[in-house]
């Protein structure tokens, strides 16, 4: 599925057509492009205790989705519709931390100008 298809698939799996989830994945596309960035140009990982916590947070929303599903309590159906605006601030959750590791630990200038070396 190509990128365009992908994003008119998540705006039109939104219940009430919220102008707000478009900002959210732009904002965080925009955070994820310039972490790339950052890590390319040798920027400090994410500790291993943020990573954890992510996914600890991601699995335990997952794990309510789906005992909720399964388990009949849903009988309207309402989680599939917020399955993927959750998705959506999760990953902008974690582009703001990582924008907060980057503005914690930026990269060294470096210095472009000309040399005294003769």
């Amino acid at each position: 599925m190509s990128l365009p298809g992908l994003a008119f698939l998540l705006l039109q799996s939104s219940p009430n057509n919220s102008s707000v989830l478009p900002f959210i994945l732009a904002l965080a596309c925009v955070g994820a492009f310039l972490d790339w960035q950052y890590h390319k140009a040798g920027g400090k990982p994410s500790s291993s205790s943020d990573r954890i916590t992510f996914w600890v947070v991601t699995l335990l929303i997952g794990g309510a989705i789906a005992l909720t599903e399964f388990a009949g309590w849903d009988p309207y159906g309402i989680l599939g519709y917020v399955t993927v605006p959750l998705a959506a601030w999760l990953f902008l959750a974690w582009e703001i931390g990582r924008w907060r590791m980057r503005r914690k630990y930026p990269l060294p200038k470096l210095d472009g100008g000309p040399t005294n070396d003769s």
